[in-house]
C-alpha cells in the first residue's frame, strides 16, 4: 500500500513530493514525506492543503489494494478538493479516472471543480441534486447558479464519477441501503470478519466445556496472525500460512496447558500474561521484519459452489469464498455431533461440570483439559491466520483488536451449542463490516463509531442474556487428580 500511496501522492502534488515513508514511534506510526528538493518532512509539519493531498492519496491507495483483493466496489471521495489549487485538482480528477475500477462518487457544491472535471474528462456527466441552492459567487445572483452541476463517465472503463450539490439525500440513502451493492458488501464483510470469530469461538467453547477459561485466546490469535502472514508471505502458500498460524497458537496453548492445567496456576492471570506477551512479541517481530515495507499478500483464489454462486446477492457473498470458510462452517455440525454422540463429548462435559466424577471413572481430567486447551490454541491460531492472510492480506501489530475476547463471550453465551457460535460470529462480523457497507450505501458515519459497535453489542447481549448463560460448574477452577 505504501508504494501505491507514494505514487498517488506524487501525482496529486505534481511532483512536489517524490516519496512517502513511515516511522513507528512510541505514540504510533508517523508518515514522513520526502520533498523532491530533498530532505524530509513529518506529516504534522505539512500545510493543511498538503495534508489533505496526503489523505486523499492514502484513500486511493487503500481503495486500489481492496479492489485487487475483493473486486470492484464504489469509492466515495471527500469534498476536500476545495483546498487544492486548480492544477492539483486536475491531477486528483485524473487519479480518480485511473483508479475507478467500479464507481467513484464525488459530491461538491463548488462549480469550478465541475468545470475542471469537464476539462480533464470530456465525457463527464453532471448530476444536479435539487433541494438546496448552490452558493452564489460574490456579485452573482443565486438564480444564475441553478444550472445543472456535474457527472463524469470514463470512456475507458465502466466509471461513473458524480459531482453534485449538497441536498436532502434521505431518498438516495434509503435506496442505497436497500440496494444490492450495500447488501453484498454487508454480507461479504460479515463473512470476512466473522470467520476468525467463529474459529476462535468454537475453540474456546471446547476449552470452556472442559473447565478451562482461556483468556489467552486473544494472544493466540495475534501470534497466529503474525506467524500465518509471515509464512504465507515467505512461502507463497496460504495453506502453509494456516499451518504456521495453527502452530503458533498451539505453542502458546502448550504454555497455558502447562501452567494452568498441569501446575494449577490461576487461569485468568496466565491468560492475560500470554496476551500481553504476544502483543509485545508480535509488535517487535513485525518492526524488525516488515516495518519498512508493509508487504501485502496477493488476492486469494476462491472456490465457487456451482449453482449456489448464481443466487442473487447471497451467491457472490456466501458461495464464492476461500475453502477455509467452508471448513470453518463444517466444523459446526462436526462439533455438535462430537458433543452429543461421542464419549469425547461426554468426557469434556464431565471435566467441566463434575471433574471428580470423571476422575473416579478412570479418565484423566488433566489429559482431557490439556488436549482441549491445545485444540483451542490451534483454532485461535487458524482464526488469526485467516484474519491476516485472507481477511486483510497484511499483518499490523495489535490487529486482532479484541476479537479473542469477543470469541470468549460468544462461547459463554452459546451454552454449548456450536450453531449459536456461528450465528453470533456472523452477527458481530456484520457490525465490524458496517463501515464499508454504509459507505457503499451512501451513508457517512465516523469510523470510530462503527468500530465501537461490536463491543457495544457485547455489552447489550451480556445485559440481555448473561443471566441465562449456562457455564460449567468447575470453569476456571484447577483440579488435582484424586481430589474428591
Amino acid at each position: 500500500m505504501m508504494k501505491n500511496a507514494s505514487e498517488a501522492f506524487r501525482t496529486i502534488s505534481r511532483g512536489a513530493y517524490s516519496d512517502l515513508d513511515s516511522q513507528l514511534t512510541d505514540k504510533g506510526e508517523i508518515f514522513i514525506d520526502v520533498p523532491a528538493a530533498g530532505g524530509a518532512k513529518l506529516a504534522p509539519e505539512m500545510s493543511k492543503g498538503t495534508r489533505f493531498q496526503l489523505y486523499l492519496a492514502l484513500r486511493v491507495a487503500g481503495y486500489r489494494e481492496f479492489v485487487e483483493r475483493h473486486g470492484p466496489v464504489p469509492f466515495t471521495a471527500d469534498d476536500i478538493l476545495e483546498t487544492f489549487d486548480d492544477f492539483r485538482a486536475e491531477e486528483a480528477f485524473r487519479l480518480f479516472a485511473d483508479t475507478a475500477f467500479g464507481q467513484v462518487v464525488y459530491l461538491s457544491h463548488h462549480r469550478h471543480l465541475c468545470d475542471i472535471a469537464r476539462e480533464v474528462c470530456p465525457s463527464v456527466t453532471v448530476h444536479a441534486l435539487p433541494g438546496i441552492e448552490p452558493p452564489a459567487a460574490p456579485g452573482v445572483s443565486p438564480q444564475s447558479c441553478r444550472e445543472p452541476v456535474a457527472a463524469l463517465k470514463s470512456p475507458k472503463r465502466p466509471v461513473d464519477v458524480g459531482y453534485s450539490l449538497p441536498t436532502e439525500r434521505s431518498g438516495c440513502v434509503v435506496q442505497g441501503l436497500l440496494g444490492d451493492a450495500f447488501l453484498i458488501s454487508l454480507i461479504a464483510g460479515a463473512v470476512a470478519a466473522g470467520v476468525p470469530l467463529l474459529l476462535a469461538g468454537l475453540g474456546e467453547q471446547v476449552s470452556e466445556k472442559a473447565g478451562v477459561l482461556n483468556i489467552g485466546i486473544e494472544g493466540m490469535m495475534l501470534f497466529g496472525a503474525y506467524a500465518g502472514f509471515a509464512a504465507a508471505f515467505g512461502s507463497g502458500s496460504l495453506w502453509l500460512g494456516f499451518l504456521a498460524g495453527a502452530g503458533a497458537g498451539l505453542a502458546l496453548a502448550l504454555l497455558m496447558a502447562l501452567l494452568c492445567v498441569r501446575l494449577g496456576l490461576n487461569q485468568i492471570v496466565i491468560g492475560i500474561a500470554l496476551t500481553l506477551g504476544a502483543d509485545g512479541l508480535t509488535a517487535l517481530l513485525h518492526h524488525v521484519q516488515f516495518s519498512r515495507t508493509y508487504p501485502r499478500l496477493p488476492r486469494v483464489e476462491t472456490l465457487d459452489i456451482p449453482g449456489l454462486v448464481e443466487i442473487p446477492i447471497l451467491g457472490p457473498s456466501l458461495f464464492a469464498r476461500h475453502p477455509m470458510v467452508y471448513v470453518a462452517v463444517l466444523l459446526v455440525p462436526v462439533l455438535a455431533w462430537l458433543y452429543r454422540r461421542t464419549h469425547v463429548g461426554l468426557n469434556l462435559q464431565a471435566a467441566g461440570d463434575k471433574p471428580d466424577a470423571l476422575d473416579a471413572a478412570g479418565v484423566s481430567v488433566g489429559a482431557t483439559r490439556g488436549w482441549s486447551v491445545l485444540f483451542t490454541g490451534v483454532m485461535a491460531g487458524l482464526g488469526g491466520a485467516y484474519m491476516a492472510t485472507i481477511g486483510a492480506g497484511i499483518f499490523v501489530p495489535f490487529m486482532t483488536g479484541g476479537a479473542g475476547f469477543i470469541a470468549i463471550v460468544l462461547a459463554m453465551l452459546a451454552r454449548g451449542r456450536p450453531l449459536w457460535v456461528l450465528i453470533g460470529a456472523f452477527l458481530f462480523g456484520a457490525s465490524l463490516s458496517l463501515t464499508t457497507a454504509l459507505q457503499v450505501g451512501g451513508v457517512g458515519m465516523p469510523t470510530d463509531v462503527v468500530q465501537m459497535l461490536p463491543f457495544l453489542m457485547v455489552m447489550i447481549v451480556l445485559v440481555l442474556f448473561a443471566r441465562r448463560a449456562s457455564l460449567p460448574a468447575a470453569l476456571g477452577l484447577p483440579y488435582v487428580r484424586g481430589q474428591r
